[in-house]
């Protein structure tokens, strides 16, 4: 117990002094979540990253019904709960963008995403057993009710405060019955540790290979007039959210919810998830990078 104790207190990560100034073409992009909403570049990208990603929810939710079709109280849950809180989500995010930026061309950035999103092979979670897959949707929901807390913490606009807050209160009641269907599942169907630290692991990778960036790529595309920030570029942006989560990130918060699913199922479990999360978290460092998210 003694080594589980101890790959458990993890230490929130530093961010390395290169980090710290943000290059643009050769400049430094200055941050401060103390100014207007409207003039900070990282907000609108990640807002519009988060909407667009939100909105691919009935795609997700097909995808989910296959990994579920044998557990009725799942599929009626994604349908009649999940969906539903998805779609919400994504236009309340969608109106405040409308609302704060109304030059850029909303409707076209997100038609030029979703028909790519759609091109690509769309796989939540590569799972073989329903268990896993209930993990990797725990894990998932648990990093974008992070994220949308970070935002809610880096946000100086009461009303994107509130919002951010109400949305991540609402991911974490999806954490809540996946990890609990996760514990019915491994009931029927255990399986091993090992595979479970590979889950943690395949959802950081799942999101990192594509989905941000995807929906990053059409941002700067579609202005009516110039924007009331500089633009960033992908890798600006990605350091920005470093930047960020150097700041903000709640990492005790996050170890507990990630460790805790396989908490119960004995020391070996969590040691193992354990050693996956110290290995995501070195990446963050290294890379300064967004976690995983449907998570932004």
């Amino acid at each position: 117990m003694a080594v589980v104790r101890s790959a458990l207190s993890l230490r929130e990560p530093v961010l390395p002094p290169a980090q710290r100034s943000v290059p643009q073409a050769g400049r430094v992009y200055s941050m401060s979540h103390h100014r207007p909403a409207r003039a900070d570049g990282f907000i609108f990208y990640a807002l519009a990253v988060t909407a667009q990603l939100q909105g691919t929810a009935p795609i997700h939710a097909r995808n989910l019904a296959s990994l579920f079709c044998d557990d009725d109280e799942v599929c009626d849950w994604l349908h009649e709960t999940w969906l539903p809180e998805e779609r919400a989500h994504a236009a309340q995010i969608q109106d405040y963008i409308v609302r704060l930026w109304p030059d850029f061309r909303w409707q076209e950035s997100y038609t030029r995403f979703l028909h790519a999103f759609r091109d690509r092979r769309c796989g939540t979670i590569a799972a073989q057993r329903a268990g896993l897959s209930a993990l990797g949707c725990c894990l998932m929901e648990a990093e974008v009710a992070l994220m949308f807390r970070v935002l809610s913490a880096y946000t100086a606009d009461p009303e994107l405060k509130r919002l951010m807050l109400s949305i991540s209160a609402a991911k974490l009641r999806h954490y809540n019955f996946y990890r609990d269907a996760l514990g019915r599942l491994e009931k029927r169907s255990p399986s091993s540790a090992l595979h479970k630290a590979l889950t943690v692991l395949r959802c950081q990778k799942a999101v990192e290979d594509g989905d941000i960036a995807l929906a990053f790529r059409p941002l700067n595309a579609h202005w009516g007039r110039n924007a009331p920030f500089r633009m960033m570029d992908y890798p600006t942006f990605l350091a920005c959210a470093g930047k960020v989560m150097g700041h903000f990130y709640p990492f005790d918060e996050a170890r507990r919810l990630l460790v805790d699913p396989l908490r119960r199922q004995g020391p070996l479990s969590a040691l193992f998830v354990a050693l996956a999360l110290r290995y995501v978290e070195r990446l963050y460092v290294a890379r300064g990078r967004l976690a995983p998210s449907g998570f932004l």
